[in-house]
């Protein structure tokens, strides 16, 4: 029993791993027929076998139910500072997932009955679930506003009607089997939900570089589909009648030519891998993504006419049921794990990359040499344990113990301030929102194509540093170079810098200081210094072999410099990619390192842009991804331990970036800023001018458009980095 329900775990764990790359209900049915092949494979029930391709297509549309639901935002109240709501979120992950198991074990514990619904009362439970689905959440969503992920999709509350509908069905009509399954379809993919995030949770709180979001998802999965398995496996369920012929090949070609079909043209579409390689280093795009499109779609034909072939030896008594199943659930993995390594493309962390693509190999060969290894058999599945539901009491105390331990241990686990710490009590809101919140007053774009760009007073005069990029329609030199605009009268300086990147201006007195890369992703950061805008001396701050560097702040403390720097690489140094280190210098000539630990952070994107020192305190401002991106701020007295802003975010898109703030714009540029995608408040900096802060910003798609605009904030830069923590000086 033990090796069987393993060995369902581990296919349910594979097919998350590989939902996972694709989203939503057409990626979801992947683990839902991996899940139903293995359970007829360890089964060695020829009745189950006879039936596999009407398990395996239930398996694929019942756990297809659940994919519509959204459940990132609720990962962000697990790694709050508030322990309420970290129990929030742990408790409605258990939720979600408990819903997405119950309406996939009911719908595969459906077709193990021995006399199932027929299909007029299939057809008639399907729509009873549709209308369930409709009045739930327009009664719960619309009406009463009870929303658990906002501003998130809700479609959790679909699940909930259509649960509702299919429980009291199973229950009144005696179909316990199915029952059983719904019931631990519930607890066990409720329970993977929240221990696969524990796991991630206390590994990214490890410091750990790694990919913990899919060490997450393989817990899910195998949690989820072992407890279910149990469940099914566990019972002696009754022998099934034979189905015809036809009905099992209606579901062989929507199972082994329809699901790979669809998933590889409708989520790896040329449009869609177009638009994940045009930032990649290709000459030429266009070509890249036809050879390796069509490169998958042979690979994945190909699988699919072994899966036929399989079905088909089968039919005709040439080949044995378990031998015919095993080749199936192999070459449909197999598809899944070719359409997976052709969505990864290139990624920034390679090493991370691979590990994840050779785990799926391994969890293949490890299902292969395990059912040809030892072949399972009737014995080992029909030990009769239970024939009904089980008892719900104890349930829900093991659940609720479960929820408050991994709730508490997660909140004692945090370091530091971890992402996505979503307010969701009323007291907790009144109380962070009790000070008054920063208003920062977007006044509009003012060019395109330039992102990098910082406010100074230099000698009584606001500029603006500017960074323009070669591909810049004003820059005609063929390279990069830097540049200040005076805000007033928009006259330019002469450039200086050229084949630098990512400029960031600093002024100390009467001097003006930019710090920069010698070239993205690059060693060393250079300072160049100034005093006229025209004559400029330049040396080496830092220089890191091995490092990625991008963008650089440097604020002046009460006794010496720090600057913060954005890095890529190395992993170590690095963890996940455009991390802040810092270091520190009392000339701006001679720069020492920070130790390791002094760092923001190394568990998930957090682009740094801006520091500022105030009272003891450093402010970073930094960028998170966060249903698109958004500008946070942190502060800390170390440069360690960093508390962040219950008022985050500073910044996000809006439809006022679109405002225009300079009248010399073109109708063309005009018609650009009007129409174009808008996710990112990205490299934010500010300056303090005549009891205002004068802010500039970027704002696009975070992928190469980008537009530069400028806010305002009416106050003193002391008044505004205290303004983001409204209950003062923590100890």
């Amino acid at each position: 029993m033990t090796l069987a329900i393993g060995y369902v775990g581990l296919a349910a764990l594979l097919g998350w791993a590989l939902r996972g790359q694709y989203g939503h209900q057409l990626g979801a049915t992947i683990p839902g027929v991996l899940f139903s092949l293995a359970l007829v494979l360890v089964s060695g029930r020829p009745d189950w076998m006879q039936r596999a391709p009407l398990i395996a297509l239930a398996g694929g549309m019942g756990f297809a139910v659940g994919g519509s639901a959204s459940y990132g935002i609720l990962i962000g109240y697990t790694r709050s500072r508030v322990w309420s709501n970290v129990l929030y979120g742990f408790c409605c992950l258990f939720v979600v997932g408990g819903l997405w198991g119950a309406i996939g074990g009911g719908v595969v514990g459906l077709v193990l009955e021995s006399t199932p619904p027929a299909w007029y009362e299939l057809c008639m439970l399907a729509c009873c679930m549709f209308a369930g689905a409709y009045v739930i959440y327009h009664l719960l969503i619309t009406r009463c506003g009870i929303r658990m992920t906002p501003p998130r999709s809700d479609a959790w509350a679909y699940e909930l009607g259509m649960a509702l509908i299919l429980l009291p069905f199973l229950s009144t009509f005696g179909y316990n089997l199915a029952l059983r399954s719904a019931i631990f379809g519930m607890l066990g993919f409720g329970l993977g939900f929240v221990l696969g995030n524990f796991l991630q949770v206390l590994g990214n709180a490890s410091g750990i570089p790694f990919g913990w979001w899919k060490v997450m998802e393989k817990s899910m999965g195998f949690v989820g589909g072992a407890a279910l398995s149990y469940g099914i496996l566990s019972t002696n369920a009754p022998v099934l009648q034979p189905t015809s012929p036809v009905l099992n090949w209606v579901g062989i070609l929507l199972v082994c030519v329809g699901i790979p079909w669809a998933v590889l043209h409708r989520r790896l579409s040329f449009a869609r891998l177009s638009k994940r390689f045009s930032e990649l280093p290709f000459q030429n795009v266009e070509q890249t993504v036809t050879v390796r499109l069509l490169a998958a779609r042979v690979s994945v034909m190909l699988c699919v006419v072994f899966m036929l072939v399989a079905a088909a030896l089968y039919t005709v008594g040439s080949l044995p049921a378990y031998s015919s199943w095993l080749l199936i659930l192999t070459f449909f993995s197999l598809s899944g794990i070719i359409m997976s390594n052709l969505q990864s493309g290139f990624p920034k962390d390679r090493f991370e990359s691979r590990v994840v693509e050779v785990s799926l190999w391994l969890e293949l060969a490890i299902l292969i040499f395990l059912a040809t290894y030892r072949s399972f058999d009737q014995s080992l599945v029909l030990e009769g344990l239970a024939s009904g539901p089980p008892s719900i009491y104890p349930l829900i105390t093991l659940v609720s113990v479960i929820l408050v331990l991994v709730s508490t241990v997660s909140f004692f686990s945090h370091r530091q301030h971890l992402p996505g710490a979503h307010l969701r009590w009323k007291g907790e809101l009144e109380r962070s929102l009790s000070g008054e919140r920063p208003s920062i007053k977007k006044l509009g774009t003012l060019d395109c194509d330039i992102v990098e760009a910082n406010p100074v007073v230099f000698k009584g005069n606001v500029y603006r540093c500017e960074y323009l990029k070669d591909k810049y329609s004003g820059n005609a030199t063929g390279d990069s170079y830097f540049r200040f605009v005076n805000r007033e009268s928009g006259d330019t300086t002469p450039p200086f810098a050229r084949g630098f990147h990512m400029g960031s201006a600093f002024v100390d007195l009467d001097t003006v200081y930019v710090s920069a890369v010698n070239h993205w992703d690059g060693e060393r950061i250079h300072i160049f210094k100034s005093e006229d805008f025209t004559h400029w001396e330049s040396w080496i701050a830092l220089d890191l072999q091995g490092y990625g560097m991008f963008n650089t702040s440097i604020c002046k403390t009460d006794e010496d410099y720090v600057m913060m720097f954005e890095v890529g690489k190395p992993p170590e140094v690095a963890g996940v990619r455009f991390t802040a280190r810092f270091a520190r210098s009392r000339d701006l000539h001679d720069w020492v390192l920070t130790p390791p630990e002094c760092t923001y952070s190394k568990n998930r994107y957090t682009a740094p842009h801006c520091l500022r020192f105030l009272d003891g305190y450093f402010y970073n401002f930094y960028l998170e991804a966060n249903d698109g991106y958004e500008h946070r701020v942190v502060r800390s007295k170390d440069l360690v331990a960093w508390e962040a802003s219950p008022l985050n975010p500073v910044m996000k898109a809006s439809e006022q970036d679109r405002l225009i703030a300079n009248p010399h714009l073109g109708p063309e540029q005009k018609q650009r800023i009007a129409s174009a995608i808008n996710i990112n408040n990205s490299d934010m900096d500010f300056c303090e001018h005549e009891g205002s802060l004068i802010i500039n910003y970027s704002w696009g798609n975070q992928k190469g458009v980008e537009h530069l605009a400028e806010a305002i904030y009416e106050g003193s830069l002391e008044s505004f980095l205290k303004g983001w923590y409204p209950g003062g000086t923590q100890t």
